[in-house]
């Protein structure tokens, strides 16, 4: 915030001495702040050559309602769709399974996966939607969207830190079966980076890459109720109208601006709450599914 107000004096000094650059700069501001908060990139171009098998993987188990977009999203974010993506600790392939977990996987899935083999795209997404739907079957939450995010941070870090992180939040008064803004801000014991790494990933697959796969039409995600409201990944840009309350902060001067400015509401009154409340206006939190 000091930086914008450092840059907001500055600007003001410069719209003093040259109003007509400082129009410009106003215009190019506005434009570069008004941009949609979530606009679909463009698609690698190994995803469309992996697209079918992808499919073909996905509707094999999962039936044919498979959310294509949402497991599209986990292997941009995993892999960038890279067929010999390798990390710094060793995961591989498209879906980054570790060796030891590649290992498990064609143990318990010996007749639809075989041997391990994380470089075989084919082999890859069909272990990945695997053990999405072992970790699916494991994770109960009060929403499909918030029962996603259960299962990628299981598929990041294991399911047995997510049991963990939920045991947390019910302790501390959380609701367990609610990840985002519930079980998400509760560590259980991981390290910083590893807690932080493990947060982002639910966010980025179901808020920043999915509606980029639905939009280019690769079918609905499970959190499209959520990312229409516009969530993000990123709290500093986190929707339009933030971007143009940072545009404004340096020109309030401008009719834009000036629209914009909302009137606080006058409070409302005992006897309006309690007869709003009569009249069965309540939020009421959705009914939580089995543990």
């Amino acid at each position: 915030m000091r930086l914008w107000r450092s840059f907001g004096r500055d600007i003001g000094g410069l719209a003093k001495a040259y109003p007509f650059l400082a129009i410009i700069l106003a215009v190019v501001l506005i434009c570069w702040f008004s941009r949609p908060a979530a606009a679909a990139g463009a698609l690698p171009a190994a995803a469309e050559q992996h697209r079918r098998t992808l499919v073909r993987a996905a509707h094999a188990e999962w039936g044919l309602g498979a959310p294509i977009a949402t497991f599209a999203a986990q292997v941009h974010q995993e892999s960038a769709w890279r067929v010999n993506a390798r990390s710094g600790v060793g995961a591989e392939g498209l879906a980054q399974f570790m060796p030891a977990t590649a290992a498990w996987m064609a143990e318990i899935y010996p007749r639809s996966l075989g041997q391990a083999q994380p470089y075989n795209p084919g082999w890859a997404l069909r272990a990945m939607v695997a053990f999405d739907r072992w970790l699916y079957e494991r994770n109960q939450a009060i929403s499909e969207c918030d029962r996603w995010a259960f299962v990628l941070s299981g598929y990041n870090g294991g399911n047995g830190w997510v049991n963990r992180d939920r045991r947390l939040a019910s302790a501390k008064g959380a609701d367990p079966l609610a990840w985002f803004d519930s079980v998400e801000r509760h560590n259980a014991g991981r390290s910083a980076a590893n807690f932080r790494e493990n947060r982002h990933y639910p966010r980025a697959i179901l808020l920043r890459w999915e509606p980029m796969y639905a939009a280019a039409g690769w079918g609905p995600g499970v959190c499209a109720d959520r990312y229409s409201r516009h969530e993000t990944t990123d709290p500093l840009f986190a929707d339009r109208a933030h971007r143009i309350r940072i545009a404004c902060s340096v020109f309030p001067e401008l009719a834009h601006c000036q629209r914009a400015v909302r009137f606080a509401r006058a409070p409302r009154s005992a006897a309006n709450l309690v007869a709003a409340g009569a009249a069965g206006v309540v939020a009421q939190r959705p009914p939580q599914a089995e543990a």
